[in-house]
């Protein structure tokens, strides 16, 4: 690793350092709420305190590693810039409200290819998938990947017996019921909308009715996939 880069993951773990000087703002403010509680507010501990505040230095660390996982030369201007500073911050601040580290990697690869990648996203897009990703659980994440991935060698589109072998699988493979009322949740993200045929023929006669043949995939998805979701080839 190249001393500039040194620099870099330096920086970033002083600013965690800086955050957290005395006592972690966020964790004062998780657990505040629940000291209130009668007969439970006074049983926490500062064995408590400490458990968690190692739990948030994990979830930091595996931040910085995936931010540091770049095969492109970081740039003191790149670093430097306000705006990468203060999404980086916005960043943390979300990787440290989720309450297991199963997502981590994601904001890593958005703050990675997002800024330190030799390009840089707009700060409206940036926004909309910080948000899109602090909202989404780990499991929705994965019916996203799992549908792209299927529908990317069916033009993107995934239709009819496909589709059913698709959605018989999925069930299978989460060990759920009915997968398809999730990827009908997944529509209001944008990156996939379902595919209906609102007329069929029975016999001689032209029946209207709204029936669904199955999901495809927005543009947006792919591009999201590969700056946020696509893990690192080793």
């Amino acid at each position: 690793m190249n001393e500039e880069l040194e620099l870099v993951k330096l920086e970033l773990e002083n600013t965690n350092d800086m955050i957290d000087v005395k006592r972690n703002p966020v964790i004062e403010s998780l657990l505040s709420p629940i000291k209130k509680i009668p007969y439970i507010g006074p049983l926490l501990n500062t064995a408590v305190e400490l458990k968690m505040s190692e739990f948030q230095r994990q979830k930091e660390n595996e931040l910085i590693d995936v931010i540091m996982q770049n095969k492109y030369a970081v740039t003191s201007e790149m670093v430097n810039d306000v705006e990468f500073i203060i999404n980086y911050n916005r960043t943390l601040e979300a990787v440290r409200r989720l309450a297991t580290g199963d997502k981590v990697k994601f904001f890593g690869n958005l703050i990675k290819n997002g800024y330190l990648a030799g390009k840089n996203i707009e700060n409206s897009q940036f926004e909309e998938y910080l948000n899109i990703l602090s909202s989404l659980s780990y499991r929705e994440i994965e019916y996203l990947t799992d549908f792209l991935l299927e529908a990317s060698n069916k033009g993107g589109k995934i239709m009819d017996e496909s589709w059913n072998a698709f959605i018989s699988k999925m069930n299978s493979k989460y060990n759920i019921k009915n997968i398809l009322f999730w990827y009908k949740r997944l529509e209001a993200t944008g990156f996939i909308r379902e595919i209906v045929s609102s007329s069929e023929i029975m016999g001689n006669a032209l029946v209207l009715e709204d029936k669904s043949k199955g999901y495809e995939a927005d543009d947006s998805l792919f591009e999201f996939y590969e700056l946020v979701l696509k893990r690192d080839e080793k």
